[in-house]
Protein backbone atom coordinates (compact mmCIF):
# COMPACT_ATOMS: atom_id res chain seq x y z
CA UNK A 1 0.00 0.00 0.00
CA UNK A 2 1.45 3.89 -1.11
CA UNK A 3 1.27 6.39 1.57
CA UNK A 4 -0.77 9.30 0.02
CA UNK A 5 1.36 12.10 -1.87
CA UNK A 6 0.92 15.53 -0.38
CA UNK A 7 0.65 17.08 -3.42
CA UNK A 8 -2.03 15.22 -4.91
CA UNK A 9 -5.89 16.52 -4.30
CA UNK A 10 -7.87 14.64 -2.60
CA UNK A 11 -11.33 14.67 -4.06
CA UNK A 12 -12.36 16.45 -7.80
CA UNK A 13 -15.48 17.29 -8.44
CA UNK A 14 -15.56 20.14 -10.69
CA UNK A 15 -13.85 20.54 -14.76
CA UNK A 16 -10.80 22.70 -15.51
CA UNK A 17 -10.59 26.08 -14.39
CA UNK A 18 -8.85 27.47 -17.14
CA UNK A 19 -12.19 29.50 -18.97
CA UNK A 20 -12.55 27.18 -21.61
CA UNK A 21 -12.01 23.28 -21.21
CA UNK A 22 -14.68 20.53 -20.67
CA UNK A 23 -14.06 17.33 -19.17
CA UNK A 24 -15.79 14.32 -20.64
CA UNK A 25 -15.67 11.45 -18.35
CA UNK A 26 -16.79 7.91 -19.37
CA UNK A 27 -18.01 5.03 -16.67
CA UNK A 28 -18.25 0.86 -16.81
CA UNK A 29 -16.26 0.63 -19.82
CA UNK A 30 -14.67 -1.16 -21.77
CA UNK A 31 -17.81 -2.33 -24.03
CA UNK A 32 -16.76 -4.27 -26.89
CA UNK A 33 -19.17 -2.37 -29.14
CA UNK A 34 -19.64 1.39 -27.80
CA UNK A 35 -15.65 1.70 -27.09
CA UNK A 36 -14.25 1.48 -30.39
CA UNK A 37 -17.41 3.89 -31.56
CA UNK A 38 -16.72 6.28 -28.73
CA UNK A 39 -12.94 6.31 -29.47
CA UNK A 40 -13.58 7.24 -33.24
CA UNK A 41 -15.75 10.24 -32.54
CA UNK A 42 -13.48 11.72 -29.59
CA UNK A 43 -10.51 11.86 -32.39
CA UNK A 44 -12.60 12.72 -35.33
CA UNK A 45 -13.15 15.82 -32.96
CA UNK A 46 -9.67 16.23 -31.43
CA UNK A 47 -11.08 15.55 -28.13
CA UNK A 48 -9.23 13.84 -25.14
CA UNK A 49 -11.56 12.02 -22.75
CA UNK A 50 -11.19 10.29 -19.09
CA UNK A 51 -12.32 6.67 -19.03
CA UNK A 52 -12.88 5.06 -15.72
CA UNK A 53 -13.30 1.64 -16.17
CA UNK A 54 -14.21 -1.39 -14.36
CA UNK A 55 -11.43 -4.04 -13.57
CA UNK A 56 -13.47 -7.15 -14.42
CA UNK A 57 -14.04 -5.66 -17.77
CA UNK A 58 -11.22 -4.84 -18.02
CA UNK A 59 -9.56 -8.12 -17.54
CA UNK A 60 -11.98 -9.85 -20.31
CA UNK A 61 -10.62 -6.99 -23.31
CA UNK A 62 -7.32 -5.83 -22.75
CA UNK A 63 -6.97 -4.86 -26.71
CA UNK A 64 -9.32 -1.83 -25.77
CA UNK A 65 -7.90 -0.58 -22.81
CA UNK A 66 -4.67 -0.59 -24.91
CA UNK A 67 -6.41 1.33 -27.46
CA UNK A 68 -7.97 3.75 -25.31
CA UNK A 69 -4.26 4.21 -23.46
CA UNK A 70 -2.64 4.60 -27.22
CA UNK A 71 -5.05 6.93 -28.04
CA UNK A 72 -4.22 9.56 -25.64
CA UNK A 73 -6.91 9.04 -23.22
CA UNK A 74 -6.61 8.91 -19.48
CA UNK A 75 -7.47 6.01 -17.46
CA UNK A 76 -9.00 5.91 -13.88
CA UNK A 77 -10.05 2.79 -12.03
CA UNK A 78 -13.45 2.03 -11.03
CA UNK A 79 -12.72 -0.65 -8.49
CA UNK A 80 -12.74 -4.24 -9.67
CA UNK A 81 -16.74 -5.13 -9.11
CA UNK A 82 -19.05 -2.44 -9.22
CA UNK A 83 -20.56 -3.37 -6.72
CA UNK A 84 -22.50 -0.51 -4.46
CA UNK A 85 -20.38 -1.75 -1.23
CA UNK A 86 -20.42 1.37 0.41
CA UNK A 87 -21.08 0.16 4.14
CA UNK A 88 -18.20 -2.60 3.89
CA UNK A 89 -14.91 -1.92 5.42
CA UNK A 90 -11.96 0.36 4.00
CA UNK A 91 -10.28 -3.11 4.08
CA UNK A 92 -12.75 -4.90 2.07
CA UNK A 93 -13.24 -2.34 0.01
CA UNK A 94 -9.29 -1.37 -0.34
CA UNK A 95 -9.28 -5.37 -1.60
CA UNK A 96 -11.83 -3.90 -4.54
CA UNK A 97 -8.92 -1.43 -5.89
CA UNK A 98 -6.18 -3.40 -5.46
CA UNK A 99 -7.80 -5.97 -7.50
CA UNK A 100 -8.92 -3.51 -10.02
CA UNK A 101 -4.76 -2.05 -9.95
CA UNK A 102 -3.52 -5.45 -10.91
CA UNK A 103 -5.09 -4.94 -14.23
CA UNK A 104 -5.16 -1.61 -14.75
CA UNK A 105 -1.56 -0.09 -13.04
CA UNK A 106 0.50 -0.87 -15.46
CA UNK A 107 -0.98 1.79 -17.73
CA UNK A 108 -2.48 4.35 -15.22
CA UNK A 109 1.48 5.85 -15.48
CA UNK A 110 -0.10 9.45 -14.38
CA UNK A 111 -2.30 10.83 -11.53
CA UNK A 112 -4.16 7.45 -9.63
CA UNK A 113 -7.84 8.74 -10.63
CA UNK A 114 -10.83 6.25 -8.66
CA UNK A 115 -14.46 6.78 -8.71
CA UNK A 116 -16.73 4.64 -6.78
CA UNK A 117 -19.48 2.31 -8.00
CA UNK A 118 -22.57 4.44 -8.57
CA UNK A 119 -20.40 7.70 -6.92
CA UNK A 120 -21.28 6.85 -3.86
CA UNK A 121 -18.02 7.42 -2.22
CA UNK A 122 -18.49 6.58 1.40
CA UNK A 123 -15.93 7.15 4.06
CA UNK A 124 -14.91 3.35 3.23
CA UNK A 125 -14.21 4.07 -0.08
CA UNK A 126 -12.92 7.32 0.43
CA UNK A 127 -10.19 5.82 2.76
CA UNK A 128 -9.53 2.96 0.73
CA UNK A 129 -8.68 5.12 -2.08
CA UNK A 130 -6.63 7.70 -0.42
CA UNK A 131 -4.35 4.97 1.64
CA UNK A 132 -3.76 3.55 -1.58
CA UNK A 133 -2.46 7.42 -3.15
CA UNK A 134 -5.63 7.93 -5.57
CA UNK A 135 -7.63 11.22 -6.37
CA UNK A 136 -11.16 10.57 -6.01
CA UNK A 137 -13.34 11.69 -8.41
CA UNK A 138 -16.64 12.71 -8.51
CA UNK A 139 -18.64 15.34 -11.74
CA UNK A 140 -20.57 18.54 -11.29
CA UNK A 141 -22.80 17.61 -14.44
CA UNK A 142 -24.46 14.54 -15.84
CA UNK A 143 -26.09 13.29 -18.70
CA UNK A 144 -28.17 11.20 -17.32
CA UNK A 145 -27.67 8.10 -19.96
CA UNK A 146 -28.60 5.62 -17.35
CA UNK A 147 -32.57 7.14 -17.04
CA UNK A 148 -32.81 7.52 -21.22
CA UNK A 149 -31.77 5.87 -24.01
CA UNK A 150 -33.11 8.60 -25.87
CA UNK A 151 -29.67 10.10 -27.37
CA UNK A 152 -31.05 13.09 -28.39
CA UNK A 153 -32.38 13.61 -24.78
CA UNK A 154 -29.18 13.15 -23.58
CA UNK A 155 -27.32 16.32 -26.01
CA UNK A 156 -29.69 18.51 -24.80
CA UNK A 157 -28.70 18.14 -21.31
CA UNK A 158 -25.16 18.09 -22.08
CA UNK A 159 -25.98 21.39 -24.39
CA UNK A 160 -27.79 23.66 -21.42
CA UNK A 161 -25.41 22.39 -18.41
CA UNK A 162 -21.88 21.06 -20.10
CA UNK A 163 -19.91 24.47 -20.54
CA UNK A 164 -16.20 25.36 -19.61
CA UNK A 165 -15.34 24.61 -16.14
CA UNK A 166 -17.50 21.18 -15.92
CA UNK A 167 -17.09 17.66 -15.20
CA UNK A 168 -19.45 15.68 -16.87
CA UNK A 169 -20.58 11.87 -16.32
CA UNK A 170 -21.03 9.47 -19.00
CA UNK A 171 -21.75 6.05 -19.58
CA UNK A 172 -20.17 3.14 -22.12
CA UNK A 173 -22.84 0.46 -20.82
CA UNK A 174 -24.66 -0.53 -17.65
CA UNK A 175 -22.56 -2.16 -15.79
CA UNK A 176 -25.14 -4.71 -13.98
CA UNK A 177 -26.01 -6.04 -17.55
CA UNK A 178 -23.63 -5.35 -19.78
CA UNK A 179 -25.78 -3.59 -22.56
CA UNK A 180 -23.96 -1.05 -24.64
CA UNK A 181 -25.42 2.46 -24.48
CA UNK A 182 -25.29 3.65 -27.86
CA UNK A 183 -27.45 6.61 -27.14
CA UNK A 184 -24.43 7.91 -25.48
CA UNK A 185 -22.55 7.69 -28.93
CA UNK A 186 -25.40 9.78 -30.34
CA UNK A 187 -25.30 12.39 -27.54
CA UNK A 188 -21.30 12.56 -27.72
CA UNK A 189 -21.56 13.16 -31.13
CA UNK A 190 -24.22 16.13 -30.81
CA UNK A 191 -22.55 17.63 -28.14
CA UNK A 192 -18.93 17.60 -29.18
CA UNK A 193 -20.07 19.59 -32.29
CA UNK A 194 -21.58 21.86 -30.41
CA UNK A 195 -18.64 22.36 -28.47
CA UNK A 196 -16.46 22.75 -31.40
CA UNK A 197 -18.34 25.44 -32.80
CA UNK A 198 -17.85 27.62 -29.30
CA UNK A 199 -13.73 26.98 -29.58
CA UNK A 200 -13.95 24.70 -26.49
CA UNK A 201 -11.97 22.44 -25.66
CA UNK A 202 -12.41 18.78 -24.23
CA UNK A 203 -9.66 18.00 -21.84
CA UNK A 204 -8.83 14.76 -19.49
CA UNK A 205 -9.15 15.03 -15.53
CA UNK A 206 -6.04 15.36 -15.13
CA UNK A 207 -6.05 19.18 -16.20
CA UNK A 208 -8.16 19.69 -13.34
CA UNK A 209 -5.42 18.30 -10.62
CA UNK A 210 -3.62 21.60 -10.28
CA UNK A 211 -6.46 23.59 -10.50
CA UNK A 212 -8.99 21.92 -7.99
CA UNK A 213 -7.75 21.02 -4.92
CA UNK A 214 -9.65 20.18 -1.43
CA UNK A 215 -7.99 20.30 2.46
Amino acid sequence: MTEPRANVPRLIWRGPGDGRSVALTFDDGPHPEVTPRLLDILEAHGAQATFFLVGSRAARWPRLVARIAEAGHLIGSHGYAHRGDWWRSAATLGGDIDRAEDILGGIMPGPKLFRPPYGLLSPSWYRAARERGYTCVLWNVTGRDWRTADGDRVAARLVRRARPGTLVLLHECRAETGDGYGHTLTAVEQYLSHADARGWRMATVAACIDRRRTP
